[in-house]
């Protein structure tokens, strides 16, 4: 049976919890987006919401929330217990700081801290990082946002 992510709205994060927004995300957006992303996703394992990603791809579920050392994406990133290459493939490994903050995220329930499994991961992230930014930080990087596009 598929995994089952918590129902209902984002639960707030208790002292040591992992944010899926400002801690997980942004290691996967980084290290898995390219091949993993929404177009012609490798091993049709596409990372672009937490649905997608806890449903995972021809492999089955890569993850089980609640057991990080199970999960097939924790497997995978250790190259260890698996069929097939370690991820990211022809790419240097993870840190084992990366993948263990992964991993204690996915033990403490795979929980999404903003928004909603099916929004985006860039745009969960992006709020994550925009309410860990003072008023005059986050005016600055719209700022730079505006002046990329003009």
């Amino acid at each position: 049976p598929a995994p089952v992510l918590p129902a209902g709205p984002p639960a707030p994060l208790k002292p040591g919890d992992i944010a899926f927004s400002t801690d997980v995300a942004p290691i996967l957006i980084d290290r898995c987006g390219k091949c993993h992303g929404d177009r012609d996703p490798e091993n049709n394992f596409a990372i672009t919401t937490l649905t997608s990603l806890v449903k995972g791809g021809r492999s089955g579920p890569a993850i089980v929330p609640g057991k990080g050392e199970d999960s097939l994406l924790v497997k995978k990133l250790r190259g260890a217990g698996i069929e097939g290459q370690r991820m990211p493939l022809n790419a240097p490994p993870l840190a084992d700081a990366d993948i263990a903050t992964i991993a204690t995220w996915i033990n403490q329930g795979a929980r999404i801290d903003l928004l909603t499994a099916t929004d985006p991961i860039e745009k969960i992230m992006a709020t994550g990082k925009s309410r860990r930014l003072s008023d005059d930080a986050l005016a600055n990087v719209r700022r730079e946002a505006a002046e990329r596009l003009w």
